[in-house]
């Protein structure tokens, strides 16, 4: 025996018959993502929420290696200072070994992590009267991570030298331009965190960038 819907859904005698398929469809916002992706049409659409998530995630993290972390612009200044110094001293010879500048970058920038590191955690430890836990010391290490993270792009650089990929002096001063650059970055972000005029903006940014320049020019010095 067929079931018949209940009375009041039936249409009248001068109402529009609906289609039935219109019931079969999903009515859930779940229901709808399953059918949809069941078509195939779903590439087709803009991307769901976990995808842009996800590739903002990556933009985020790509973003920090070449440009450091907003979050702490000091260490990212401090650790590009420091790169760009060792890389115009180490490249001061007029024969440039790639892989011992590489290893000097490396080595220096994570001494002087570990050191930053071992001075706050031991700072801490006194103002919170105990030692620090395993917990504490791993996110002391990473809010100190912009150190490290500014010799990346540089490192980068100075690696495709290495391997051949471009000559060692164009390697060199591509990695000095990058950090150039890094601290042109980070002038405008502090401008953009304390909400800075067309001016002082320009100021800031021109005194970050000179700051590299004279590394730089320094290195010219030497070597000519």
């Amino acid at each position: 025996m067929p079931i018949l819907p209940p009375a009041s859904s039936r249409p009248g005698p001068g109402e529009r018959v609906i289609s039935t398929h219109r019931d079969a469809l999903p009515s859930d916002h779940e229901q709808w993502r399953s059918l949809i992706s069941d078509l195939g049409l779903k590439r087709n659409g803009p991307p769901d929420r976990d995808e842009a998530r996800s590739q903002s995630g990556w933009r985020h993290t790509a973003l920090r290696i070449l440009a450091g972390s907003p979050e702490d612009l000091a260490g990212t200044v401090y650790g590009t200072i420091v790169v760009l110094a060792v890389i115009a001293a180490g490249s001061a010879p007029a024969e440039v070994e790639p892989w011992p500048l590489i290893a000097l970058v490396v080595s220096t920038t994570i001494v002087l992590w570990v050191g930053h590191v071992y001075a706050h955690g031991l700072a801490e430890s006194i103002q919170l009267g105990r030692r620090l836990d395993v917990t504490e010391l791993r996110l002391l290490a990473r809010r100190e991570a912009a150190l490290p993270l500014a010799a990346l792009a540089p490192t980068l650089a100075l690696f495709l030298g290495a391997v051949g990929l471009m000559s060692e002096g164009t390697a060199v001063w591509l990695a000095l331009g990058l950090g150039v650059a890094t601290l042109g970055i980070e002038g405008l972000r502090y401008a953009r965190l304390e909400h800075l005029g067309y001016a002082r903006t320009l100021l800031t940014i021109s005194v970050n960038v000179m700051l590299g320049a004279a590394i730089v020019a320094l290195k010219i010095a030497v070597t000519h």
